[in-house]
């Protein structure tokens, strides 16, 4: 006889269904900290100044964009946020 995992046992997968009423749950808790994340990864970018915020942005002249470094350093930071949440 073959013998089945623990896990897969089908008759163990019943503790399972009951999970379905917080799905809404974990899903607000994945995008909140996700949200969390990205501001985390966000911040150190918008508290570096006008100075800081001119040098991130003019990292766009590689790709041949010269106009508006301050507007290219501050969008990213600014929109992740907006993602998670919209």
């Amino acid at each position: 006889m073959i013998q089945i995992p623990l896990i897969l046992n089908i008759y163990n997968m019943a503790i399972l269904d009951n999970l379905g009423k917080y799905r809404n749950t974990g899903l607000l808790l994945l995008r909140i900290g996700i949200g969390i994340l990205f501001i985390i990864h966000g911040f150190p970018k918008l508290a570096g100044g006008p100075s800081g915020w001119t040098g991130l942005g003019g990292s766009m002249k590689v790709i041949g964009i010269d106009f508006l470094p301050i507007f290219w350093a501050l969008w990213p930071p600014l929109r992740k946020p907006l993602v998670v949440f919209f």
